[in-house]
């Protein structure tokens, strides 16, 4: 059995002699220091560093309660045992309220053994939670490093997918159309079957192009780079209500200027599939997309008036849509708020902090 280093705050030599009767009829293994000033003891819990600390309630100069508070702010996970004379029920409630581990009436000295063994088991638990929250924090921080930066080599890969498409299968694709109208265009009697035919491949090809352009710029927004953020998130509005026919009004007091790759990227693909959830879900009629700044972050509104979405699926990690856009704000250090009121509306609120340029630059 582990020997226990016991810290007495006591001013009656008599009562600690008292308790240690009691954890020697209970054969506790224990070394003791005993003091009766705040100096001693504050040298004390580093001396001597005590696996227990038991304190008189009532001494000369200071109350336990005055040492138990002065102590909370040593910020020491040790377990805190005060003993008194009397009990008023009004001085229990305060002795929880200030988060004493146990307290013993001096007529119940028979109860010590068992508070510390059991403060003791209650401090080691608490230890214990607190590596393993700080060790799943770790983790939650290494898999969201993880995560970005798995982010941004997909996002780079959709970039070099996107060129990729676009000048070479553009080009070819391009080529090819040439091709065909120069075939057309240079026949002697052409047959009207031929003719239609060569038209028909034509329209085939037009619509291949127009698949690729769409296809690239799904993959790499390439009005980012080109004109910025601010206008590829008003281009989306009004392609979003083209496509849709669902109203989408913008409006945007940010200034216009040159944002972080992955910041503007992210801010992007949050509106993308803000608003896909929209056309698949919301049943609305309007979309309204707000852009406001503060000195420290942008904050980006989407409301809809349609049925709403319910707590159930805001809370539920399988929401792909909702979570995958959690995450892109987390991992910029930002928030993503989702609010739905039934046949009201949803509404999507954004927070990037400005800081996540720096972090990422």
């Amino acid at each position: 059995m582990k020997t226990i280093n016991i810290l007495f705050i006591e001013d009656t030599f008599g009562d600690v002699e008292l308790i240690k009767n009691e954890l020697r009829k209970a054969h506790v293994l224990f070394d003791s220091r005993w003091v009766d000033s705040k100096e001693e003891f504050m040298f004390e819990l580093d001396d001597f560093s005590p696996d227990v600390i038991i304190c008189d309630y009532s001494l000369p100069c200071f109350t336990g309660m005055e040492l138990l508070l002065m102590f909370k702010e040593t910020k020491k996970n040790i377990p805190f045992i005060i003993v008194t004379g009397n009990l008023s029920e009004q001085l229990a409630l305060d002795f929880i309220e200030a988060g004493v581990d146990d307290f013993i009436v001096k007529s119940s000295f028979g109860r010590v053994p068992n508070a510390i063994k059991k403060a003791i088991e209650k401090k080691e638990i608490e230890k214990e939670k607190e590596f393993i929250a700080a060790e799943l924090m770790q983790s939650q921080i290494q898999l969201r490093a993880l995560l970005k930066n798995n982010q941004v080599v997909r996002e780079e890969e959709r970039s070099s997918i996107a060129l990729e498409i676009h000048d070479e299968l553009g080009q070819q694709l391009t080529a090819l159309k040439m091709d065909i109208d120069w075939i057309m265009y240079h026949q002697k009697d052409p047959e009207s079957n031929m003719v239609n035919k060569l038209k028909e491949m034509i329209k085939l090809n037009n619509d291949i192009i127009n698949s690729v352009r769409r296809i690239s710029f799904s993959l790499r927004p390439a009005i980012i780079d080109d004109l910025g953020l601010l206008a590829a998130l008003e281009w989306k509005c009004a392609d979003f209500e083209e496509k849709t026919g669902i109203v989408c009004h913008f409006n945007s007091t940010v200034k216009e200027r040159k944002f972080d790759k992955n910041f503007s990227i992210s801010a992007f693909r949050i509106l993308q599939e803000s608003l896909h959830n929209v056309t698949k879900h919301a049943a609305a009629k309007s979309v309204s997309v707000s852009l406001e700044e503060t000195d420290k972050e942008l904050l980006m509104e989407i409301s809809d008036d349609g049925i709403g979405i319910t707590n159930d699926k805001i809370n539920n990690n399988k929401t792909l849509g909702i979570f995958g856009m959690k995450e892109r704000a987390m991992m910029l250090g930002g928030k993503l708020v989702a609010k739905g009121i039934q046949n009201k509306g949803t509404k999507i609120e954004l927070a990037l902090p400005f800081e996540a340029e720096l972090n990422n630059k």
